[in-house]
This record gives structure tokens, sequence and C-alpha cells, in this order.
């Protein structure tokens, strides 16, 4: 099939139109996101893989709500009296080194430096995938978190 901007600027208005139409009253702003990236990745692999067409054609991102939730030391402490004592030092970990639930899920020790100070992550160990080394400090109970893992 020849490669046809027309036939993707038709598909993404049909999509775009059904979603609007079907699920937008009901849907947060962030949900359609999420369709349109799986969208956008569709046309991608249309075009890049599959060529179908030329191009892809824009797709604009809605605007997103502005997420902000602080715990409050006290409610931490309350937070931390429910955990088992693995899921504590997880979650005391996770609140003090400020990273991704997935990069302090799947921290391993060969990226904390030797003296527990600092965590590194390769480019392709971080979600932006970039080629440049990611580092970040250990703060003092996260460094006694670590120190207490090793003893066990």
């Amino acid at each position: 099939m020849a490669p046809s901007h027309e036939f993707s600027s038709i598909l993404v208005s049909k999509f775009v139109l059904i979603l609007f139409l079907e699920e937008a009253r009901k849907l947060a702003n962030a949900t359609i996101n999420n369709y349109l990236k799986y969208l956008k990745a569709v046309m991608n692999y249309a075009v890049d893989e599959l060529e179908l067409m030329a191009s892809t054609p824009k797709i604009k991102m809605l605007r997103e709500n502005e997420r902000e939730l602080f715990l409050e030391p006290e409610q931490v402490k309350r937070l931390l009296r429910f955990l088992d004592p693995l899921r504590a030092d997880l979650v005391e970990f996770a609140l003090n080194v400020g990273q991704r639930n997935t990069n302090v899920r799947l921290l391993r020790w060969d990226q904390l430096t030797q003296g527990l100070d600092f965590i590194r992550y390769k480019g392709s160990e971080t979600k932006n995938g970039r080629s440049e080394e990611h580092t970040s400090e250990l703060q003092s109970p996260c460094n006694l978190v670590c120190r207490l893992l090793l003893e066990k």
C-alpha cells in the first residue's frame, strides 16, 4: 500500500472523535493522554515498520492536572507503624531517596557506591533512557536502612 498522509489523518480524526463522543465526559485528561500515547505508538509502527504512511500526524496531548501530595512527618510515622518491617524499610527508603517507585523496587547493590552514600543509575535504567549516568545522593536515613539490610 502506498504511503498516505490522508489515511493517517482520517484514522486519527476518527479515533479522537470516538474518544470524545463516547468517553471524554467520563475520563480524566490523563486517561485520554494515555490512549493518545498508545495511538502515537501505533502510528509510529505504521510509518516505521509497515510503511503504510509517509509520516505521522501531530497529536496534541491534553493538559493534565498537576498532582502534588505531601505527607507530613506525623503521617509518615503512622503509616510506618502499620507496615511489616520489610515494607516499612522500603517506604522509608523511598520517601527519603525521592526516586521513582520502579527505581527503588528494582535497586541493586551494585548501583550503590561503596560508602552507601550515592546511587548510580545507567542511562538505560532511568525512565527517560538517556545515555548519561544519573547519580542520587543518599541521605542518612537511607544509609542506615542499607547498612541494616547488609547486616541481615
